[in-house]
């Protein structure tokens, strides 16, 4: 085995070699001493491995030479180590070439690596297990799941190639493939069974590399999209279909003309897994990696290919005692104004000191110096305000990366997390809660101010809650929670004065906050009344837009 990353960006070297790799960003291709192609990806136990094929072609040479797929894993998206050829066309006594697209899920302690393979007569697709997901592998039924005996011409599937699986929240398994079209089968609960009866959920503009997901009950299907290929999106309504929603997310490879991705959460971060050619042509492809962002819950926002690739994840707790937090675009200090946290300009207020426990994993507590009450996100809906409580309440942090700080999530199972409202530099502007975007208001610095016990006040008495009309509370203040809605988001704003309101293009949704993150109207209307608000700055919400407006 050897680590890859920066340390290898020197040329090709033979297996087996072993390097020490220092603490550098990974960056794309990920894997520069070999050709690896068509990649999928498995998280099992806090690591990502990520499973490809391996062009053999030399150099100059038209046309497809793979023999063994291999494994690349990290636990840190930056040093990656190649468990080696872990499984090849020999692994598969039936198989007589091709080792192409694959995709590796775990079940019930076992590891189930569906390939693509060709059997002498056509393609097909076989199924290998494991009780490791870096193996060893052996073939799991001793011939071909899929053959080309299931798809007759009439199916539109040209060639029974790119397994994709997927298992529902209900525990049932399905696998996808195909190039020219996307045909389905349940699979039994021993995952190497087909049940049931054949089904297509065939895109616009398919071509090939089906790979299937799901996110906030949406079922997504990414693909080669046309030719030469991009990545295309589609949603379903459930696995069987039908697809709806298709739209490009990623233009055209570098120097390929072949395409194929995945898509994979890793720590709260979803990842963009592919290959381009860029390093070697359409016959010598590479690895490669990006972030992956959601536009709303029904759609994948697009996605610029880069060199720089993603950074380092470094999942060290934090110790425990006094931190300021700075909102790491801004450069102000999260705080506690009468109960809401907001950003403001640091200054020396234990209002902006946070005493940090941990608890365990990535859950902690963080509790106001001054008020002595505990950092919440509410329920941890789309732009609830944070706010701070008497009870004692948990929230996941993270840090994303070394260089951009951490996360704060409502719990472990949100996607939702911290974000100062309209990445607003201003102060006042309060942290509410927002999808995953990539910027840098989502991201906060800790600085460590010394021990818990330093302070005088950190063993605070806290009163109860007020429910009086002065305290902006859950218990006396509105709080937004409407969800994106795909509808929306083109509506915008086209006016506002006293005299004729607020209005948009269109009638939609809409939330209207002041800047603690209190709802002062909300509904669904092309123009909303404002002559009774007080002067001053507001924050409209429409569909998946937030903007401030000024009332005078």
């Amino acid at each position: 085995m050897f680590g890859l990353g920066n340390a290898l960006r020197g040329g090709f070297m033979g297996v087996g070699l072993s390097l020490a790799v220092g603490a550098f960003a990974a960056s794309n291709p990920v894997v520069t001493n070999m050709f690896t192609a068509d990649p999928a990806g498995l998280v099992y136990n806090d690591t990502m491995y990520i499973f490809t094929g391996h062009d053999e072609a030399p150099a100059g040479h038209e046309g497809y030479i793979m023999n063994d797929w291999h494994i690349f894993s990290s636990g840190d998206m930056d040093t990656w180590v190649d468990r080696g050829a872990v499984l090849s066309i020999k692994s598969f006594k039936w198989a007589r070439g091709s080792a192409w697209a694959s995709q590796t899920i775990e079940r019930n302690g076992k590891f189930y690596w569906y390939v693509t393979v060709h059997d002498g007569r056509d393609f097909a697709v076989g199924v290998a297990v494991a009780d490791h997901p870096a193996g060893p592998y052996k073939d799991a039924i001793g011939k071909a799941l899929i053959t080309s005996d299931m798809t007759p011409a009439n199916s539109g599937v040209n060639y029974d190639i790119d397994p994709t699986v997927f298992i529902d929240d209900d525990g049932q398994a399905y696998i996808y493939w195909g190039n020219g079209a996307v045909m389905g089968y349940r699979l039994k609960e021993n995952m190497v069974e087909l049940q049931g009866n054949m089904f297509n959920v065939t895109p616009p503009s398919f071509t090939e590399a089906p790979y299937v997901h799901k996110r906030n009950g949406y079922y997504f299907l990414t693909y080669a999209y046309g030719w030469e290929e991009r990545i295309g999106q589609a949603t379903m309504k459930s696995p069987t279909g039908p697809v709806s929603n298709s739209k490009v997310i990623v233009g055209y490879n570098k120097n390929s003309n072949t395409s194929h991705q995945a898509f994979v959460e890793f720590h709260n971060q979803w990842y963009y897994i592919y290959h381009t050619g860029a390093i070697g042509g359409s016959f010598r492809r590479a690895l490669c990696v990006d972030y992956a962002y959601y536009e709303n819950d029904s759609t994948i926002a697009n996605i610029t290919m880069t060199d720089a690739g993603v950074k380092k994840v470094d999942h060290a707790p934090i110790r425990d005692g006094v931190y300021r937090i700075k909102a790491r675009h801004s450069g102000l200090s999260l705080e506690d104004s009468r109960s809401v946290v907001i950003q403001m300009d640091s200054e020396e207020s234990e209002s902006q000191l946070w005493a940090l426990k941990r608890i365990d994993g990535y859950t902690y507590t963080l509790r106001n110096i001054e008020t002595g009450k505990y950092l919440s996100f509410g329920k941890g809906n789309l732009l609830d305000t944070a706010r701070t409580v008497v009870a004692e309440n948990r929230i996941v942090i993270e840090n994303f990366n070394v260089d951009d700080g951490y996360r704060l999530y409502a719990d472990t199972a949100s996607e939702y997390l911290g974000d100062v409202l309209n990445i607003s530099t201003e102060a006042g502007m309060p942290l509410v809660v927002w999808k995953q975007t990539g910027t840098q208001n989502q991201s906060f610095k800790f600085e460590y101010m010394g021990d818990e016990s330093a302070y005088s006040s950190s063993s605070v008495e806290v009163a109860p809650e007020s429910s009086s009309s002065e305290a902006v509370s859950s218990s006396s203040a509105e709080t937004t929670s409407l969800v994106a809605a795909p509808g929306n988001l083109g509506v915008r704003i086209v006016g506002v004065s006293r005299v004729d309101g607020l209005r948009f293009s269109q009638a939609a949704d809409y939330a209207l906050m002041n800047l603690h993150g209190m709802v002062v109207a909300r509904g669904h209307a092309a123009q909303v009344a404002v002559g009774d608000l007080a002067p001053g700055a507001y924050v409209v919400r429409l569909g998946g837009r937030i903007q401030k407006i000024e009332l005078r």
